[in-house]
């Protein structure tokens, strides 16, 4: 067994599986002691990534690398961008643990696999921030997904085992896109050492194609993960099934697993490469518009919170576009620095909505905007930590949203800025800036709608019943856990030199970035302006769109809030279920069939040229001494009639004894390894 490194971290991503196990067994005799033993966990986690970011900062980062594994290399290191990643995932993992303890007292059994499970994947979640080489990052992103599918499907219902098996799904195919793509990219670039994919892409002279290929099923298997549109589809329907801590966990930590692996792509084997950038900026610009428009017309509180992190995540991955395009060193730090804090952002801000949202479901056991409407009002923490959330997404200034949206939006006008002339690409930037801009606007509309929703309006069925929870809501530890996630979030905007820009030079090394040589303003005219124009335009979209054609009178005379999107136009229902549930399995059946057509005909065939074969050589040598020799020798006696007729009977078509051979999964397996060959002669002839 070859080990080298520093044993303390590879404890460290180990602790939390070790726990899991613990914690299980305790669990077995003692709920209440598993109750604060997982609670040590966390926070024993959340000290030692304290401690191992402090060490990332000197000249040698720890690593652990193990050389023997199943003739792999399970490899990991610490540096800026890990660091912050790990502490944002122990952070998370220390809230929502915290706050697990109430929202699983009265109403959701299996605790003991809830909190298992939930370990299992924070231990995951590290090994796949921490892995320096892509097949450990393969490895562990799998662990990721299958653990976590357990969360989504905890209540076990119809509607959350249909989630669930949409998650499910989700995973698998993008596990497989994955395995591909890593598999094509190690021989193409003759490494998966994540440090050392940027040096071999400056060597490479082999074919771009087939790079791009392989990149391609890497970004599907990333990008599904990441929530990335279009292959966003388990994001709203895990959400509102899974419980609440779990959510927040899948938007914001979770969901980086996935970007994680789109960043490796955009900044070290693509490094300024425009055609990729440009694919990013497409699919970055589509995703922040379709999931804010989604997340506008939605009723349901924990799916708008979902598509909204569809959107948020288009940002990100405009932001990684961005970084191909900057390339001047006065610039380039904007669009590093801004998807590196955009992520922190939206993962703190998607900690705080959703575990809000789990204080609504805990007292109302309801998801619907029309039930759980006027839960706020009277509550003034719920509505304090709830409004801190909306502040910092919309990017209002002082709030932490601001500074990576402000990043994001400035990387993009400074681009048009270095165009010498216009032309087609001048103005594909403006309009990107604008859709930038209403993007932000459609978020500032739906979150108004959703703190109006819940801390103004009056519930008119029955708000004396929501007044009534007002001084039993929570318990002081779930208050104190809000509070404090909703306290992070002004205190980063207030102080952005202290906090984020330090935050922002300590991870983006690891993006390719260097320290800007010029001080970021953040409070000047230009990114104030385009701020308040994204606010504003999001009031004006609230005002005249949705308290307009969203909210209609119901047979009884009340305002209540409708949903009009198709319910046809689902993409999940419209693409996928059809493709992957029937299309994709009577292809499979199709081939399956010809299969054990061909297989029987090839057997008959090679029995009809066997017995051909046989009479001819005995009739060419029934007259010879070699002839005679071989009818009087022993071989002539096994060929005899008694044993030909066993050969015929093996090699004669039989479909009844076929049955069990091509209905195996031995069988099943061999024929994917034959396609899968043939797709890798394909791609490398």
């Amino acid at each position: 067994m070859s080990l080298s490194g520093n044993p303390g971290f590879i404890l460290l991503i180990a602790w939390p599986l070790i726990g899991a196990v613990a914690g299980y067994i305790i669990g077995r005799k003692s709920k209440v002691l598993r109750d604060y033993f997982v609670n040590f966990v966390v926070i024993a986690a959340f000290g030692g990534m304290l401690a191992l970011a402090f060490l990332s900062c000197n000249q040698n980062p720890p690593y652990f690398e193990w050389r023997a594994f199943m003739g792999l290399r399970i490899y990991f290191r610490m540096d800026g961008f890990r660091a912050v990643y790990g502490l944002i995932a122990a952070f998370m993992w220390l809230m929502t643990t915290l706050f697990s303890k109430e929202y699983f007292a009265h109403h959701y059994r299996n605790r003991n696999r809830y909190y298992f499970f939930l370990l299992l994947t924070f231990s995951a979640t590290l090994g796949v921030f921490f892995s320096a080489d892509l097949i450990t990052t393969f490895l562990f992103f799998e662990i990721v997904s299958f653990c976590s599918y357990v969360l989504v499907m905890h209540d076990e219902k119809r509607a959350t085992i249909r989630a669930a098996q949409t998650y499910m799904g989700v995973v698998i195919l993008s596990g497989m896109a994955l395995l591909f793509g890593v598999v094509n990219l190690a021989h193409l670039l003759q490494t998966t050492e994540i440090a050392a994919l940027h040096g071999a892409m400056q060597s490479f002279d082999g074919s771009m194609t087939h790079l791009y290929v392989a990149a391609a099923f890497m970004l599907i298997g990333f990008g599904a993960k990441a929530g990335m549109f279009p292959l966003h589809i388990w994001l709203p329907s895990a959400h509102p099934a899974a419980p609440a801590p779990a959510s927040a966990l899948l938007s914001g930590v979770l969901t980086k697993v996935g970007v994680f692996g789109v960043i490796i792509l955009g900044s070290l084997i693509f490094h300024r490469h425009t055609g990729w950038g440009m694919l990013m900026l497409n699919i970055g610009i589509v995703g922040m518009l379709a999931g804010a428009v989604l997340a506008l017309f939605s009723t349901d509180l924990k799916r708008t919170i979902a598509y909204s992190s569809v959107s948020q995540i288009g940002f990100i991955i405009l932001g990684i576009g961005m970084q191909s395009f900057l390339t001047n060193p006065y610039y380039s730090s904007m669009p590093v620095q801004g998807t590196l804090l955009h992520m922190v952002n939206h993962s703190l801000i998607k900690l705080l909505l959703f575990l809000a949202a789990g204080v609504v479901v805990m007292n109302v056991h309801e998801l619907d905007l029309n039930k759980v409407r006027g839960f706020g009002r009277g509550k003034p923490l719920f509505a304090f930590c709830f409004l801190m959330g909306v502040l910092a997404i919309i990017g209002l200034p002082l709030w932490s949203g601001y500074i990576s949206k402000t990043l994001l939006h400035d990387s993009l006008i400074y681009h048009i800025w270095l165009f010498k002339e216009y032309s087609f690409f001048t103005y594909y930037f403006q309009v990107a800036e604008a859709l930038f801009t209403l993007a932000g606007g459609l978020t500032t509309a739906y979150m108004i709608k959703l703190f109006v929703c819940l801390c103004v309006e009056k519930n008119e069925h029955n708000q004396d019943a929501m007044t009534a929870l007002n001084k039993r809501y929570m318990s002081k530890l779930s208050g104190a856990v809000l509070f404090v996630c909703a306290l992070v979030l002004p205190v980063l905007g207030f102080a952005p030199y202290l906090f984020m820009i330090p935050i922002g030079e300590y991870g983006q090394v690891f993006m390719q970035g260097a320290a800007p040589t010029y001080a970021l303003e953040f409070f000047s005219l230009l990114p104030l302006r385009a701020a308040f124009a994204s606010i504003l335009i999001g009031g004006i979209v609230y005002l005249l769109i949705v308290r307009v054609y969203f909210m209609k009178k119901d047979g009884d005379g009340r305002v209540v809030y409708v949903n009009l999107w198709p319910a046809w136009l689902d993409l999940e229902l419209l693409i996928y279920r059809p493709l992957f549930g029937r299309a994709l399995p009577f292809a499979g059946t199709l081939i399956a069939r010809v299969l054990c057509g061909i297989i029987p005909a090839a057997a008959s065939l090679a029995y009809r040229s066997f017995t051909t074969f046989r009479n001819h050589w005995i009739a060419v040598n029934e007259n010879t001494d070699i002839g005679a020799t071989v009818r009087g020798s022993k071989l002539a006696h096994t060929v005899g009639h008694e044993n030909r007729s066993r050969v015929a009977t093996l090699l004669r078509p039989n479909p009844e004894s076929w049955k069990p051979i091509v209905g195996s999964l031995a069988f099943g397996l061999l024929v994917f390894f034959i396609g899968f060959v043939i797709v890798q002669i394909i791609l490398f002839l």
